[in-house]
């Protein structure tokens, strides 16, 4: 079962670092990805996949696990501000990692030879797992020092996380605020709870100077299941992929999402007939050409559509293929095309007809039009 856990969590990474463009789901590969090496070194000692596998990942890989700390915070900065762009002096979060593979190079320099007589001592007594010999203390030191790394960037991401939760609203709807903060709570505490049980473990084992490691490590499984969990999420949760911005309330991608729909604001579920309701009042201001009033703004719809003003901002982020801006100046030119089709500009000028159409300047006007149309005004008008 644990290797089939591990395979799920290898394959969700490597799902996650097909988006490479996408920084936000990089991190998040990076921290499930490491967490898997971390997962898979400690499982070495509860499983014989020989002397070589176990050469191969004791200490060798353990400085990347100071990755996962750097990773959480850094996708969270950007899953809060999609803006969010690292600089020259977050390489400074890099530094911990960087002298760790300095001070582990007495065995990682070492023969492969004498990596292999390092592990058959471990057969010996199990304890000489803690005994390793760094450029600056013993391995029990490195294995410590990870968990506590990691848990102390678990802490600080919480706290960014409840002083900066509100920036959340300027660009995310209600519905999808609710799903990100979920998310972003499962990921946190589980990769606490993952790195507490093995922090845990790794005392527990030392303290009590237990020499067999041949049976599961007390804590495993809940450690297990933190990460297993996690992975399973890249799978069932479309947002984690796709992102909590592009799939809509009414998302049928999956199980999930239709569960999460469900959930939120039982009191204001947007019903079909609501949503019938809805479009047929839009169409009204559309007949009528309300959107043509200068200065019209989300708070003037929904006064003519007798809504609450939320419930018309939800729609346009959740339901609306375009935004209130889009579908005001998709209106706006449609309507200026029917003007020109007239033969509005042989009578009147391009001012003139901006000014009709809702646009405070001529150049406002020429830009949606080109927008929306995407042709140049003067083109259209040579080819009417």
């Amino acid at each position: 079962m644990a290797d089939l856990f591990l395979f799920l969590n290898l394959v969700a990474s490597f799902l996650l670092f097909l988006k490479v463009k996408n920084h936000a789901d990089f991190f998040l590969g990076i921290i499930l990805f490491m967490n898997g090496i971390q997962a898979f070194t400690v499982s070495l000692f509860s499983k014989d996949y020989g002397d070589v596998i176990h050469a191969l990942f004791f200490i060798n890989l353990a400085p990347l696990s100071f990755l996962i700390g750097p990773a959480l915070y850094f996708y969270i900065q950007k899953k809060l501000n999609p803006k969010f762009q690292l600089k020259a002096i977050h390489l400074l979060h890099l530094l911990p990692m960087i002298c760790l593979f300095i001070v582990t190079t007495p065995y990682v320099m070492t023969s492969f030879a004498n990596k292999i007589q390092t592990i058959e001592g471990f057969h010996e007594n199990s304890q000489n797992i803690f005994t390793v010999k760094l450029l600056v203390g013993e391995s029990i030191h490195l294995f410590i020092g990870r968990n506590i790394h990691v848990l102390t960037y678990v802490l600080l991401s919480i706290i960014h996380i409840a002083t900066n939760k509100s920036n959340l609203n300027s660009f995310l709807s209600p519905f999808n605020v609710t799903i990100l903060v979920k998310w972003i709570r499962l990921l946190t505490y589980s990769l606490a709870i993952f790195h507490s049980c093995n922090l845990i473990n790794t005392l527990y084992l030392f303290l009590s100077r237990e020499t067999n490691l041949n049976g599961y490590l007390p804590l495993s499984f809940v450690a297990a299941f933190a990460l297993a969990n996690l992975s399973l999420q890249v799978f069932t949760n479309p947002y984690i992929l796709y992102g909590f911005n592009n799939i809509k309330y009414y998302s049928t991608d999956s199980i999930l999402a239709k569960k999460y729909k469900t959930k939120a604001n039982s009191n204001e579920t947007f019903t079909e007939v609501w949503l019938n309701e809805l479009l047929e009042k839009i169409k009204s201001i559309e007949t009528t050409k309300k959107f043509t009033e200068k200065g019209y703004n989300l708070s003037a719809m929904a006064l003519d559509l007798d809504s609450p003003k939320y419930q018309v901002n939800q729609y346009f982020k959740e339901i609306s293929k375009e935004s209130f801006s889009e579908w005001k100046n998709r209106n706006r030119i449609t309507f200026a095309k029917e003007l020109i089709d007239q033969g509005h500009l042989n009578t009147f000028t391009v001012d003139t007809l901006s000014q009709e159409c809702g646009y405070k300047s001529r150049g406002n006007f020429n830009s949606a039009f080109e927008e929306v149309t995407k042709i140049k005004l003067s083109e259209y008008v040579k080819i009417g």
